[in-house]
């Protein structure tokens, strides 16, 4: 038997095929979380991944944005549509991330993209904080922290708030001379994923400005991690996303929860769902 995992982000998709003891890794460049992108890409996607996969037997997906079950059903029927196959299974990116990563309870956090704190107890019942999206939530994500970036060098540019060099940095990144032109990149089809992909440059020059919009975005993510261990009585909790990579952001997090274990993900989140996926058939256990 075949079995495939796949991880779904804002910026790529990745999967590992696990086909005995033989691993094959795959990786494509495109956004592909279901708030911000349109069914027909992403079934051109999954198109070009099984030109490069071929057959499959069993999938298990762990996607950002399958935050409903609407959502998952759609991505579902998407991938049953391309690789013809009925055994597949749809998991939000933090529960597949807490299925692989913890065999108990447990706490995963994002901070990509977008963010998002799940949690999983002893028997398996899941919880969750936040993740609602770009509108509505996902503060201390990426796309979060770096739009807090763009709106306080608006701010400067109204005379609100005294020069700083992260608003130089914002000019730059998006190649405008004036601040005032910022406001095209709403034009962009793919503006979250453009905006979250500042945050590597404005996470490696850290300034005032910087430190206080991490702060205010700690001072949301914190208190969720903090209630989700409570919840399920854990003191382990695992860090996923890109944000994460900031040696700055990170040991900001840990300063925060001193009295937990945190641990930063390796990322090869398709490899662990992978071997997941054969565990869950292998014992007839599928959830």
């Amino acid at each position: 038997m075949i079995y495939m995992g796949v991880d779904g982000g804002g910026t790529h998709l990745r999967a590992t095929v696990l086909n005995e003891d033989i691993l094959k890794k795959y990786s494509i460049e495109s956004g592909v979380n279901l708030t911000a992108t349109k069914e027909e890409d992403l079934k051109k996607t999954f198109e070009e991944l099984k030109s490069k996969t071929g057959r499959v037997d069993y999938i298990t997906l762990s996607f950002s944005g399958a935050g409903t079950q609407n959502r998952k059903d759609i991505l579902k029927n998407i991938v049953k549509d391309v690789y013809e196959i009925e055994n597949i299974i749809v998991y939000h990116d933090a529960e597949g991330m807490l299925y692989s990563d913890f065999k108990g309870k447990g706490v995963v956090v994002i901070s990509g993209t977008g963010s998002v704190v799940f949690a999983k107890d002893d028997d398996d019942n899941l919880y969750r904080s936040g993740g609602w999206g770009h509108l509505f939530g996902d503060k201390c994500s990426g796309f979060w922290l770096c739009n807090r970036a763009i709106q306080k060098t608006f701010d400067y540019r109204d005379e609100l708030v005294i020069k700083d060099d992260l608003y130089d940095l914002v000019k730059e990144y998006f190649k405008v001379d004036n601040i005032e032109d910022l406001t095209d990149i709403q034009k962009k089809s793919d503006f979250k994923t453009y905006i979250a992909s500042f945050s590597k440059v404005m996470l490696s020059n850290i300034t005032p400005a910087v430190e206080e919009i991490v702060k205010e975005g700690l001072d949301d993510l914190v208190p969720r991690c903090e209630s989700m261990l409570k919840k399920v009585g854990s003191k382990k909790i695992s860090a996923h996303g890109g944000v994460f990579k900031s040696e700055y952001f990170i040991n900001e997090f840990k300063n925060r929860l001193k009295n937990y274990e945190v641990e930063l993900s390796d990322e090869d989140v398709a490899t662990k769902i992978s071997f997941y996926t054969k565990e869950l058939y292998e014992r007839g256990d599928v959830k």
